[in-house]
């Protein structure tokens, strides 16, 4: 019998799944993208950035296992556009065997020293929480600058990280804006959506067994 973690969550109104196959990501960066060059300055030059920032974080959230994404559904005729992405994923536990509380300290251990190595300017927090039905967390919230082709700095990204061990692996719930002035709020957001995460246990039989 092979065990495998179901996860479900409470989406915001608004909001659509993101197809993270390799077959469709070319699609849904663009679709992410368009609606933005209405509300972001110097959109030439900071397309291409945006783009591979984007491509590469699908990518590599893929590669991570990441199978359930959401992005918010921009409405042009909305007095405020939002922009932002979340994602679950399921991560390796950072000690295996170790405790919750172990586990938990090798998370904020990790986080200190990628917090160490950022620039100047970037900002990376973190805490220690909990959820109802859920066991305790680690929240960083971090503010990072986004790079262009030369190197140059075209733009900012805010981003919400929960890191929740359980049944032996870390679930990972991250909430992504370029909206920098709005992270406050975002970071509210995202928060009450990682509330509503649901992690169950559950079996399937191997083909050996049958």
């Amino acid at each position: 019998m092979a065990e495998f973690l179901h996860i479900s969550l409470i989406p915001p109104q608004g909001w659509r799944e993101i197809l993270l196959d390799p077959a469709d990501r070319e699609r849904q960066i663009r679709q992410a993208l368009e609606p933005m060059k209405h509300v972001i300055a110097d959109w030439r030059e900071v397309y291409p950035a945006l783009r591979k920032y984007l491509a590469n974080s699908y990518e590599q959230s893929w590669k991570a296992g990441v199978r359930y994404a959401i992005t918010t559904e921009l409405d042009d005729a909305s007095p405020v556009l939002v922009m932002a992405t979340f994602m679950v994923s399921v991560l390796p536990s950072a000690v295996p065997y170790g405790t919750a509380d172990e586990e938990l300290d090798a998370i904020v251990e990790s986080l200190l020293t990628e917090r160490e190595g950022l620039p100047e300017g970037d900002e990376l927090h973190m805490s220690k929480t909990s959820f109802n039905k859920l066991s305790p967390a680690v929240q960083a919230s971090s503010v990072e600058t986004v790079h262009g082709q030369q190197g140059k700095p075209v733009g900012r990204l805010a981003m919400l990280r929960t890191f929740i061990p359980c049944a032996g692996k870390v679930i990972l719930a991250t909430g992504i804006t370029p909206q920098v002035e709005l992270s406050d709020t975002l970071f509210e957001l995202f928060t009450r959506i990682t509330a509503t995460l649901r992690v169950s246990v559950e079996t399937e039989s191997d083909e050996s067994d049958q």
